[in-house]
């Protein structure tokens, strides 16, 4: 199948990448040539998995890096190096600069929490026009993705911003989208969530008009 042949496709280009030293047999003769990985983040860097060397006239010495190290993996491009020593210093620091700036944060949990205390307050104020409940209660959809490398100094600037229909006409259908909720980290949305209507909501009918006329009086 395709994702087969993608997931083999990919195995192969991990292991090629991460090859240090290897060798080929050519020719008649059966002769064996060595061949060493001009990527010498691969050997001397903890995490490094990738990616490629290069060097033209006109770009100089060039090395994009991929490393992980846990849940953060890290791509950096280094262009225009006057030397191979020194692209591969300039691309250690970068990555030194992330792993030490930078870390994974389950989003989901502090998104989660924001809006059960935002909830809280505004849910109960979901009007539903002639519905049989007088009041909507909402939850989230799906997220876009649960973890995301924060910076460290932003990681207590996760705050939520949510736009949310206060009023409704019956009937109202469940899952139907009535808002969104804005992801903020500082000034900027990183992630986009809709506010559904948790569970349907029918319009009332002449005997539930009755039934409350009935719970009036008795």
């Amino acid at each position: 199948s395709t994702e087969k042949e993608c997931t083999c496709t990919k195995q192969m280009i991990e292991k090629y990448l991460t090859t240090w030293m290897d060798s080929v047999v050519v020719g008649k003769k059966q002769a064996k040539i060595g061949l060493a990985n001009t990527n010498k983040m691969i050997k001397y860097y903890n995490g490094a998995t990738g990616v490629k060397t290069g060097f033209t006239n006109g770009a100089g010495r060039c090395l994009v890096t991929s490393c992980k190290r846990g849940e953060l993996d890290i791509i950096t491009i280094v262009l225009g190096a006057d030397t191979k020593k020194i692209r591969t210093t300039d691309s250690i620091n970068l990555i030194n600069y992330a792993y030490k700036n930078y870390k994974v944060i389950n989003i989901e949990n502090i998104i989660n929490q924001k809006f059960e205390e935002w909830k809280n307050i505004r849910e109960k104020a979901i009007i539903v026009n002639k519905g049989i409940l007088e009041n909507a209660t909402i939850k989230l959809g799906e997220f876009k993705y649960t973890k995301r490398a924060i910076r460290n100094a932003d990681i207590d600037n996760i705050n939520i911003e949510a736009n949310c229909l206060m009023y409704l006409e019956a009937p109202v259908e469940a899952n139907k989208k009535i808002g969104t909720l804005k992801v903020k980290v500082g000034e900027e949305t990183i992630q986009t969530i809709d506010i559904l209507v948790e569970r349907a909501i029918r319009k009332k009918e002449i005997k539930d008009y009755f039934y409350q006329i009935l719970k009036v009086i008795y």
